[in-house]
């Protein structure tokens, strides 16, 4: 991942990742390939953030995202954050806008987080389509890894360590609930 500052209040970011999924046919077998996302932020206000990626996946991995995130394959994706208050944050986010293949759905999804102590993250998210799908989720993130580093070479974002989230899932023929534990590290 790259992040460059154009200005105060505008950054461009990528993100390549190297994938691998098992297949269907044969789950010990895997395919693999490389994802490559770009972005921009903007930040018009100090507590709002406007943000706009395009997620571009591997011909061959082109649904990976798309169980979990809700993410198609070469698609613009836009989120937006609002912090009305120190430690709170607000999102909504417009998933699958413009999709170059056939999978543009067009999804909303809110979010919501409360940082207590300065350490502890609470979460819960919500997503809803007309097919009768519905998402919520809760979770937590542990440690801010930006009490690391010296004031002038933190993040302009919190960047929790270890996070946990729980998904149910009801959809009109099943219900799923997964579970996420993720240990991140930004330097």
């Amino acid at each position: 991942m790259a992040s460059f500052k154009l200005a105060r209040r505008v950054s461009l970011g990528v993100n390549t990742s190297y994938l691998v999924q098992s297949t269907q046919a044969d789950p010990s077998s895997a395919v693999t390939g490389f994802s490559i996302n770009y972005g921009i932020l903007l930040q018009p206000e100090s507590n709002l953030r406007i943000g706009v990626f395009y997620a571009n996946l591997p011909d061959t991995l082109s649904t990976y995202r798309r169980n979990l995130d809700r993410i198609a394959d070469e698609s613009v994706n836009i989120g937006a954050s609002y912090a009305p208050f120190q430690g709170t944050s607000l999102a909504l986010d417009l998933r699958n806008l413009g999709e170059e293949g056939g999978f543009a759905i067009r999804e909303f999804h809110a979010g919501f987080e409360q940082v207590i102590l300065s350490h502890l993250a609470l979460r819960a998210g919500y997503f809803h389509d007309d097919d009768g799908h519905d998402s919520i989720s809760v979770g937590v993130g542990l440690f801010d890894g930006n009490s690391l580093f010296r004031p002038e070479k933190r993040f302009d974002h919190r960047n929790f360590l270890l996070n946990y989230a729980l998904v149910y899932e009801k959809a009109p023929m099943a219900q799923t609930r997964t579970h996420f534990l993720t240990f991140l590290l930004r330097v």
